[in-house]
């Protein structure tokens, strides 16, 4: 692993990105909310299901970057791992200046324009299907919508050098924009109406940005710990 991204970082950084979520798929969810069938359960189910299929498409995009990042970090002299930590501190910084002040990340999201526009299609395929299948296929295709937040932390799955690693960092991703994406198109919809969504995006990306400080300075603080403890036993 060339650098530790826990399944809680991933979680958090879900969650403190939740505002871009709802901003970036609000029309998506809208969009799927009118294909769920039924009322209540059954209409809960199929957002669940939706969700389920996002969150599935995730953790294999993780697998993958981080089967990419294990091929990379056979090659990387153990000398140079921490400017591999310095790439990931950097990059969260920019992600969270990118949604604070722009409110997305729109150069990587024309990035992965080109693979969207090939997957779009499936979609009416899925259209067609049995419910719970169509749900679960349509919340999967919904996973590869360009998303410089998913970007992002795919990078982040990338640099742990490890295919588990990078799944699970990217399911833990997932499930920490739940709250948020499961709240479109449901009862608690009318919560977000009422946010000033700038000002939740803000926090949003003031917190990642944190995230990428607390990245870079890290092992720096833990050297200075051990070294006043080293220095106390000493004396």
């Amino acid at each position: 692993m060339i650098v530790e991204a826990t399944p809680l970082a991933g979680l958090l950084l879900g969650f403190a990105g939740s505002a871009h979520c709802v901003a970036m798929c609000g029309g998506v969810a809208s969009a799927l909310d009118r294909l769920a069938t039924g009322q209540g359960l059954r209409r809960l189910l199929s957002h669940v299901l939706y969700a389920v299929g996002r969150v599935a498409s995730y953790a294999v995009l993780g697998a993958a970057v981080g089967a990419l990042g294990q091929v990379f970090a056979d090659q990387l002299p153990s000398s140079l791992q921490p400017m591999v930590r310095w790439f990931v501190g950097g990059l969260l910084i920019v992600v969270g200046v990118s949604l604070m002040w722009h409110g997305g990340m729109r150069g990587l999201e024309r990035l992965g324009s080109h693979v969207w526009r090939r997957l779009q299609p499936l979609s009416r395929r899925v259209v067609g299907l049995p419910t719970p299948l169509r749900a679960t296929l349509l919340g999967a295709l919904w996973g590869w919508i360009p998303c410089g937040l998913v970007y992002s932390a795919a990078g982040i799955a990338a640099v742990t050098g490890d295919v588990f690693s990078g799944a699970l960092f990217m399911l833990a991703f997932g499930l920490g924009t739940l709250p948020a994406v499961l709240s479109i198109g449901t009862m608690a919809s009318g919560l977000w109406t009422r946010l000033d969504r700038r000002k939740v995006q803000g926090v949003s990306g003031a917190i990642v940005a944190l995230c990428g400080v607390w990245t870079i300075v890290a092992p720096m603080w833990m050297k200075w710990m051990q070294a006043g403890q080293h220095a106390h036993m000493c004396h």
